[in-house]
């Protein structure tokens, strides 16, 4: 006869005491009637007559057992918090251990660490994936703040009337693609840091243009760019 953990404590969870007195029982019926692995083989005929409660439903159980169970299929129900409560960390090196994993993979509900549910990997990757998502969203707004603060109108046209002989819609243009293109640097800059460094293209732009001109070439600091 197969011994099993029993939670002595689960009178008094909020879950166990919000359950009706047949669906409480069900309850206690499917985690010591399903394999060790946590699989109990639905069979609700049965059920009934076991805990001599004929009301059972299938889809009512099914609603107020929530995410607790996880449906293989319509024969089939997995008790996710089975695994964490009898065996905890499931690891291959325990003989015991393997066979669980064995049935588990089958149904491709094995998950390495942990087994609170088999559905919380792809939850995890979602929500993770969100996180980052807002992340950059947040940094492109940052971004797209600083540069509206950096190039407001009285900005630019101090440049254009500094620089004339550049096509200022251009080297901005530019500009903007070379900070896209190194985004862990260019746009983690305040206004400050974007001006200064637009200011260097500039300015390296008009030597060119007078070197081409055979003008002196102006010297400028590079320090801090």
């Amino acid at each position: 006869m197969p011994k099993r953990f029993t939670d002595t404590e689960k009178w008094k969870k909020p879950f166990i005491r919000g359950l009706d007195g047949a669906y409480k029982l069900l309850w206690m019926y499917i985690l010591d009637d399903c394999d060790h692995a946590g699989i109990w083989q639905v069979d609700f005929e049965v059920a009934r007559i076991r805990t001599g409660e004929p009301g059972l439903d299938y889809e009512k159980a099914k609603a107020i057992f929530g995410d607790r169970i996880v449906a293989i299929d319509k024969f089939k129900w997995f008790v996710p918090d089975f695994i964490s409560f009898q065996y905890g960390e499931l690891k291959d090196s325990n003989r015991m251990h393997v066979s669980v994993i064995s049935i588990l993979n089958k149904h491709n509900l094995h998950k390495p660490k942990g087994h609170t549910s088999p559905l919380q990997g792809a939850k995890d990757k979602e929500q993770d994936k969100d996180k980052v998502m807002e992340q950059v969203k947040e940094k492109e707004s940052r971004f797209e703040e600083n540069w509206n603060l950096a190039f407001d109108s009285m900005t630019l046209e101090s440049y254009k009337m500094n620089y004339r002989f550049l096509n200022l819609t251009e080297e901005l243009s530019h500009f903007k693609l070379k900070c896209d293109a190194d985004p862990e640097d260019y746009h983690q800059r305040d206004c400050s840091g974007l001006r200064q460094a637009f200011l260097y293209q500039l300015k390296n732009g008009k030597q060119k243009v007078d070197k081409l001109n055979g003008k002196p070439v102006e010297r400028f600091n590079l320090d801090g760019i």
